[in-house]
């Protein structure tokens, strides 16, 4: 039964006697997912000659050890100063690791000026910034890693310092 996106369980059907157990087997996709996740799912059944559904809650929990760092976390920007960051993607085994495939902006007053196997530069247009508006925008990163396909770093415009 698939439970969600990123969870599939099964459990065999039939009866369990009492000092018996059951194997309740979970296939967890944690592709997308980094540091501590978590998944909840839920085996419902009947208990002895009972009609009445109970739920067993169970979760998995663990660590998603990434392939490569994100570098840096977020990209910020000071409102009305024109600007280019540089956004890095470190793998564990350089020699082997993931690139970047493809990169884009997801507002237009943000542009990828250069990208290359494993960095791009973001550039920022303050005449394009609304200044009353505080849009959410991020650079989304396609790299050719199986586990982590997408990744979408935040882009902000901070407010100047002692504006």
């Amino acid at each position: 039964m698939k439970t969600c996106r990123c969870a599939e369980v099964s459990a065999p059907a039939g009866e369990v006697a009492p000092s018996d157990s059951v194997a309740v087997d979970c296939r967890w996709d944690t592709s997308g997912l980094r540091g501590a996740a978590q998944s909840n799912f839920v085996v419902v059944y009947v208990e002895g000659q009972s009609e009445e559904y109970k739920n067993l809650h169970l979760a998995v929990r663990g660590e998603v050890l990434a392939e490569f760092d994100l570098s840096p976390p977020r990209i910020e920007f000071v409102q009305g100063e024109a600007a280019t960051r540089s956004f890095r993607l470190i793998p564990k085994d350089p020699a082997s690791g993931p690139i970047i495939e493809k990169a884009s902006c997801s507002h237009k007053v943000f542009r990828v000026a250069s990208q290359s196997d494993r960095e791009v530069q973001v550039a920022f247009s303050p005449e394009l910034w609304p200044n009353d508006l505080h849009l959410p925008a991020e650079l989304v990163v396609l790299t050719n890693c199986k586990t982590e396909r997408a990744c979408k770093i935040p882009l902000r415009v901070m407010a100047k310092k002692g504006a």
